[in-house]
């Protein structure tokens, strides 16, 4: 029996270590990670136009004022935090967006591993099990590129999660995936 996600209460923490844990940097990310949220709701939805439009190869930048989804219903948002190194919970985000946005966090991670930063970051989702298949996967164990995604929504899919339509827009998720951790990785290097 598959896993319904869209019946799935969607939620990811997010933890910035003490180097990164100011307004600057937390308001950059939660940008990134907020547009992230709006793409997976247009591949939900089935809007592969207006994804292509905002987040394709020929995407041009927009405003954070530009209505991309047109979802209604409850926005994401943080519901609980930690001091200390700064720790927020997310809720309210569909299953793409949960996935995604780990995918983002391990490919986040996977870069400041390979380059021997010691920079504190992590996204990761609440739902256990995902998260396991997440760090398995943020730590190379499915690969890298394409093909390390196809076999992790192949994973994701034999441990009964519904992710066909995610695997279908393979490239679109590859593509987002490189935008936004790269734009992460670009604040957190430039503000340590």
């Amino acid at each position: 029996m598959a896993i319904d996600a869209s019946k799935m209460d969607g939620a990811i923490r997010v933890r910035f270590g003490s180097e990164l844990a100011n307004l600057y940097e937390v308001g950059w990310i939660s940008a990134d990670l907020s547009q992230v949220n709006e793409f997976a709701q247009l591949l939900e939805a089935g809007d592969l136009e207006r994804a292509d439009r905002f987040f394709g190869e020929d995407a041009r930048p927009f405003n954070r004022y530009v209505d991309i989804s047109k979802a209604e219903g409850p926005r994401p948002e943080i519901v609980h935090a930690r001091h200390g190194s700064l720790e927020f919970g997310i809720a309210g985000l569909g299953f793409a967006a949960t996935l995604i946005s780990g995918i983002v966090g391990a490919a986040v991670k996977h870069y400041l591993d390979k380059h021997d930063e010691t920079v504190s970051f992590e996204i990761s989702p609440r739902d256990p099990g995902l998260n396991k298949i997440l760090m398995a996967y943020a730590d190379g164990n499915f690969g890298y590129g394409i093909d390390g995604l196809n076999t992790l929504f192949s994973v994701l899919a034999e441990r009964n999660y519904e992710v066909e339509s995610l695997h279908e827009n393979v490239y679109r998720i590859s593509r987002v995936v490189d935008r936004y951790s790269g734009r992460i990785v670009r604040t957190i290097r430039k503000h340590r």
